[in-house]
């Protein structure tokens, strides 16, 4: 056998194991490409959103009657979590739970559990740092009434999504919500940010004034209420207007009810005219 001869097949021994390797690289690069590029863009190119602030509602006079306040929550990935028990001691401090109200719901949850507790900037900026395997955080807000059931059959109320579920909340839902931010983030194969984009949708969001008059509201509701304790009345109703322009400057019924107001919603028989 000649040389030549002897090189050929010693190469075609070498490369014949490469064979299968070379058809499989060939068949990642031409046939499951865009499968494989796909996969990798999802876990590199992130899309999130963040809501702004729903706006206030005010009486005539500026003061506050719904506002709203950031605030986040906890959650953890079971997948990443080997430990629950562990875990939970470990979470305790942040959150200010209990270790076993932790666990358990944890426990509770399928694959991701959303602890039911809202963190305040600090408590989150402190978890945040502590950087716990399969623990993480979800921005969020919180509706606030500070005047308690002050006006609440006019205002309505939200969800916990925060979305108007009644009232002003509901009809004044595009006005109150106002613009959300998307963010785009490419990450290299460290997890390091490399490329980052934000763009808003929607409008900014506005405070609502009313023409409500706050202390003609609690005087009305208080009336009300009175007149219920002292008597047999099933219901009530009170709409005090400004003679001059008709605006309104309180509405109160009773038995209050945050999701349903009865003198708007209701229908009625015309009475006499005096």
């Amino acid at each position: 056998m000649d040389l030549r001869r002897r090189l050929a097949l010693a190469a075609s021994a070498c490369l014949l194991p490469l064979l299968p390797l070379t058809m499989r690289l060939g068949r990642l690069q031409i046939m499951e490409h865009p499968d494989w590029n796909s996969k990798a863009a999802s876990e590199l190119d992130r899309s999130s959103q963040e809501v702004a602030l729903r706006a206030e509602i005010l009486d005539r006079e500026g003061k506050v009657l719904a506002q709203s306040a950031p605030m986040w929550r906890c959650f953890i990935d079971k997948r990443m979590v080997r430990d629950v028990n562990g875990l939970a001691a470990r979470l305790s401090p942040y959150l200010g739970m209990p270790a076993a109200e932790i666990a358990r719901q944890v426990n509770a949850a399928r694959r991701i559990a959303t602890l039911k507790t809202r963190l305040d900037y600090e408590r989150m900026t402190a978890l945040n740092q502590a950087r716990i395997e399969g623990v993480g955080v979800i921005a969020g807000q919180e509706r606030f009434y500070p005047n308690g059931d002050l006006g609440r059959g006019i205002l309505g109320e939200v969800s916990s999504e925060g979305k108007g579920l009644a009232g002003l909340e509901l009809a004044l839902e595009q006005k109150l919500a106002g613009r959300s931010r998307k963010f785009r983030v490419i990450r290299d194969g460290a997890g390091k940010s490399i490329y980052k984009s934000a763009e808003e949708e929607g409008e900014a969001p506005e405070p609502v004034v009313l023409t409500i008059d706050r202390n003609v509201q609690y005087y009305a509701e208080e009336i009300l209420g009175e007149t219920a304790r002292q008597s047999s009345m099933k219901r009530g109703m009170i709409l005090v207007q400004d003679p001059s322009n008709g605006e309104i400057l309180a509405m109160a019924a009773y038995p209050s009810n945050s999701l349903h107001n009865p003198i708007v919603q209701d229908s009625f028989e015309p009475g006499s005219t005096f």
